[in-house]
């Protein structure tokens, strides 16, 4: 199965299948991946960095670039229906209205169905 990995160096959040490659990290040397969850059902954001990123539970604190450890809070189900803030133009599928998250343009998400 899938999961979210983040390099503690670059703070890239990429899926895949199994430890990513270390490969080069733009911050030098080679990535350091951890692990953040499994991908899954559920949309959570960081309030700090605001990364969305789909999960099977709460993620993992990891390293957040806006210091010191993600601050992750839930908001929606995976779904079908595509929604967008109107803000900060970030798009998700999910199943109903997701909640209103922290906006990196300010305040809350205002999310409209596409």
């Amino acid at each position: 199965m899938s999961s979210h990995y983040q390099c503690r160096k670059c703070y890239q959040i990429i899926p895949e299948d199994g430890r990513p490659n270390s490969g080069h990290c733009p911050e030098g040397s080679s990535h350091d991946w951890r692990e953040l969850a499994e991908v899954g059902s559920t949309y959570y954001q960081c309030r700090k960095c605001f990364e969305i990123i789909d999960a099977d539970g709460r993620p993992n604190s990891g390293y957040c670039p806006e210091g010191s450890s993600h601050d992750w809070r839930e908001l929606a189900e995976v779904g079908s229906t595509n929604y967008q803030c109107r803000k900060c133009h970030q798009t998700i599928q999910a199943d109903g209205r997701p909640n209103s998250g922290y906006c990196p343009e300010g305040s809350s998400h205002d999310w409209r169905e596409l």
